[in-house]
Order: C-alpha cells, then structure tokens, then sequence
C-alpha cells in the first residue's frame, strides 16, 4: 500500500474521527442517557464482541462485563469514576496523538520528506509530549536539551520541566487539535 498523501489524509480524519467518538462517549457519559446501559451487557470473544449476548452465548466466559457497574459507579462512586473518566479521556489523548505523529512520520518517509518533518516547530513539541505520555506522563528532555525551549502556540516546554508531569494545560484538547490540523498542513504541503 502507498503511503502516499491520500493514505495519510485519510489515516488522519480517521485518527481526528476516533477522537470526535471518544468525546461523543464523554458526553453520553456524564448525561441522563447513561442510565440505558443499566442491564446491558458486553461479552469479549476472540472473534470479537458481542453486545446484549443471549446467555447460550456466554456459558461461564469470563469476560462477559456488566455495564451496570459503570452506571452504579457515577451513582454511588463519584470520585472513583471522576478519576476513570480522566484516565480514559487521557488514554484517548495520548492514543490520537501518538498515531497521528506516527502517520506524518511514516508519510514523511515515504515521500521523502523526513528532514522537512524534523524542521517543523509542532513536532519536537508533539513528540515530547506523546513520548511522556506514552511511558509515564512524565517529561523527559534529555533528549531534546538542545532543542530548548520548544514553543507551540503560547505553550512552551523548556529544560526546568525535566521529571515533571505532563499537565492538562500542556495537551489540553484545543491544543491537540491544533497540533493535528498542523499535521494535515504538513501533509497537504508535501
């Protein structure tokens, strides 16, 4: 298959798409309409899922999950879910961040335009972002010490940032989308 600018355009819409269910399931989430999946269940199959199973379908699996609990949780557990519902909104960050970097940098390879990617200002940023929340959320820039500071929009990561956390104001979701529609650019320019 060629990765060509098609085949990354259309990787990062379905990256930007999966990102837009993600916060569609947020919404859904936190709203009155949670209280449908009370009673529902999902079993998880090699071959697949299987939503609502008829019980012939999951004699003693272990994997059938009750999504009641997700419900009784944000009844009766408010904290602990307030805390799920953050890992699973930063889950879906790191997750449309990292495979977006990883469509430009495989396009930029295959079209030749690695060092043009190297030079963009989004991508120092982008990738010291995603390599601390792909490993422990927490920065690491030994690295990129002569690269310091990296500036994206009116965010900046300098060298005093070193063994810090990644924040929420770091990779809020407007700059997310920044950096992705930066990526679009890059792509359609090259």
């Amino acid at each position: 298959m060629a990765r060509d600018r098609e085949w990354a355009l259309n990787q990062l819409r379905h990256k930007r798409q999966a990102f837009i269910l993600t916060l569609t399931a947020m919404y859904l989430i936190n709203s009155p309409d949670l209280e449908a999946v009370r009673g529902k269940r999902i079993l998880l199959l090699p071959s697949g899922l299987v939503f609502n199973p008829d019980s012939h379908e999951y004699r003693g699996d272990r994997y059938l999950l009750e999504l009641t609990q997700v419900v009784d949780e944000r009844t009766y557990k408010r904290s602990d879910f307030d805390y799920t519902l953050g890992q699973f909104y930063l889950f879906n960050r790191r997750n449309f961040l990292n495979e977006s970097l990883e469509t430009v940098e495989v396009f930029a390879a295959s079209v030749g335009a690695r060092n043009d990617l190297l030079k963009e200002h989004w991508y120092d940023f982008g990738k010291i972002v995603r390599n601390a929340l792909s490993h422990n959320f927490m920065f690491s820039l030994r690295d990129y010490k002569k690269k310091l500071p990296v500036l994206f929009g009116s965010k900046i990561i300098e060298w005093t940032m070193n063994g810090q956390e990644v924040t929420q104001d770091i990779i809020d979701p407007v700059t997310l989308m920044d950096i992705h529609r930066a990526m679009v650019s890059f792509v359609n320019a090259h």
